[in-house]
């Protein structure tokens, strides 16, 4: 079950576990920040860790989320990004983007495909809506669509599936949401699909890979100060033999 994040949505932030803040969504500045307005003044310090709780939701729905700047206590809002480090996201084991595509799937058994739509894809997995429901470690086979790269299929596995229908096409027929793994990706699917994967991510998810490698740029050497000569190389050469005739 996905609990979504809205404009205004009220929540409250636990800030290293023993502080308690309500606070609003103020604005998405990609898929992996946001933005939160809050009346109590705070002062955090990038990385730190904060949980933001959904109140009245049904589970109890949390988001492990860090902070992402300097944020003195003058300050009212708050910018977070998901806590890569958290051991819930250990799970998800690659990034996943935002998709939005049409395609078509069906069982290894069956001669015809099921119309579907892209939600988000990952380099191991992809979220689909799909006109038809599938069974769970069901095989199936399903069209790979990436803009500017050639259309291939491919197989995978339904590792979830929807019990109810989740949405309707523009027909009005019953959606079902899908969840499936890749299988075997030959090499060439595994480059078109890690391009696109990277491309993707550097719009979606720029905050997030500032933060993950922030510090991680190679130090500049520091030049040679004025006067100093370079370290004599000594090489030992053995004294060819002589000869004697």
């Amino acid at each position: 079950m996905t609990i979504q994040l809205n404009k205004n949505d009220a929540v409250r932030l636990i800030i290293n576990k023993n502080r308690r803040e309500n606070a609003r969504v103020k604005e998405w500045i990609d898929s992996g920040c946001v933005c939160f307005a809050f009346s109590g003044a705070i002062a955090l310090r990038p990385g730190t860790k904060v949980q933001v709780e959904i109140p009245n939701s049904d589970p109890q729905a949390f988001y492990y989320m860090q902070a992402v700047e300097a944020l003195d206590a003058e300050r009212t809002e708050l910018h977070l990004s998901r806590n890569l480090n958290s051991q819930f996201d250990h799970r998800r084991r690659s990034w996943r983007v935002p998709y939005l595509a049409k395609t078509v799937i069906r069982r290894k058994d069956s001669p015809q495909f099921i119309n579907a739509e892209f939600s988000n894809v990952s380099m191991e997995a992809a979220y689909l809506m799909a006109e038809e429901k599938f069974p769970v470690n069901a095989e199936v086979e399903l069209r790979l669509v990436l803009p500017e790269y050639p259309e291939h299929t491919v197989l995978a596995r339904v590792m979830r599936s929807s019990e109810t229908a989740l949405d309707k096409n523009a027909a009005g027929k019953d959606r079902y949401g899908v969840l499936v793994r890749f299988s075997k990706l030959p090499k060439i699917v595994m480059r078109h699909l890690t391009y696109f994967m990277w491309q993707q991510i550097r719009k979606t998810h720029l905050r997030q890979l500032q933060v993950v490698f922030a510090g991680s740029a190679k130090k500049t050497r520091k030049p040679a100060e004025a006067g100093t000569q370079p370290e004599k190389i000594v090489a030992a050469v053995a004294k060819r033999p002589q000869n004697l005739d």
